[in-house]
């Protein structure tokens, strides 16, 4: 049964043995990914016209963007190896921040990749530099806030995914689990290769539907009721990998960070 406790020991990390060594490597992996982001994702051509206040030349503003971008990258590089120095943890956490925010303004869609911007602000406070790291910081006990940044970030995946399934549930019913017609109309427009071949197998499409709220619904019961969200984590991967073999839809800025926040751990049973 759910209570105050099971939540308090997932948010503070009691059956952790090595919550810092956890918190370094989940450091290391959202580095790297806001970095592959800013330098692949995100093409400052795009923002110019945001950027009038800043000289109402396109030229000046396309190159105020790409020293942004340039030193976003520097800095978020720097942090991923370790560097503790506070003015850089913050300037990279304010470029990426804003990179997704003039890329909302320009697409007008929901950035996905949010939780990247929590996490981020999160571990920039902690003390995320000892382990794995180019630079040698002097070494602390972990905090109460060290074990909440692992904590906050496994319980917002899990709810992220319930939340994933609500929207489903509440927009078109239990009729998108049972159907299959959603994946079947996406795999028409926009389907892979090997995707296009299930069209040819409806009862297919139908069990991945299910399959689909089956995993959305189970990843927060298996994190709050249990002790094996490292099983649901590593199928979590599997999922998504499949989802991107038929679709094209890669959720990679998500289950990359499972790895140190779910599988990689010294865990108590």
């Amino acid at each position: 049964m759910l209570n105050i406790e099971k939540i308090e020991a997932i948010l503070f990390q009691e059956n952790n043995n090595e919550p810092l060594r956890t918190l370094c490597l989940f450091r290391f992996f959202l580095c790297v990914t806001c970095v592959i982001f800013l330098a692949f994702e995100f093409n400052p051509i795009f923002y110019v016209k945001y950027a009038s206040i800043i000289s109402p030349s396109a030229i000046t503003s396309l190159c105020f963007f790409n020293l942004a971008k340039t030193v976003g990258i520097l800095f978020g590089i720097l942090f991923a190896i370790g560097c503790d120095l506070l003015i850089i943890k913050l300037t990279f956490l304010i470029v990426f921040t804003c990179f997704n925010f003039y890329s909302y303004l320009i697409t007008k869609n929901f950035n996905y990749n949010t939780h990247l911007i929590f996490f981020l602000l999160l571990i920039t406070f902690s003390n995320c530099s000892y382990y794995f790291s180019f630079f040698k910081s002097k070494l602390n006990n972990a905090t109460n806030y060290d074990k909440f940044c692992i904590g906050f970030a496994k319980l917002y995946i899990g709810f992220l995914y319930f939340q994933s399934f609500l929207s489903k549930v509440v927009n078109s019913g239990v009729h998108w689990f049972t159907s299959g017609d959603t994946i079947k109309t996406y795999l028409i427009l926009k389907g892979t290769y090997i995707g296009k071949l299930f069209l040819s197998f409806p009862f297919l499409l139908k069990i991945i539907s299910g399959f689909t709220g089956l995993f959305e619904l189970s990843f927060i019961i298996v994190l709050l009721f249990t002790n094996k969200d490292k099983y649901i984590a590593i199928l979590a991967i599997i999922f998504h990998v499949g989802i991107f073999l038929l679709m094209d839809i890669s959720f990679w800025f998500l289950w990359i960070l499972f790895f140190p926040l779910f599988i990689y751990r010294t865990t108590k049973f």
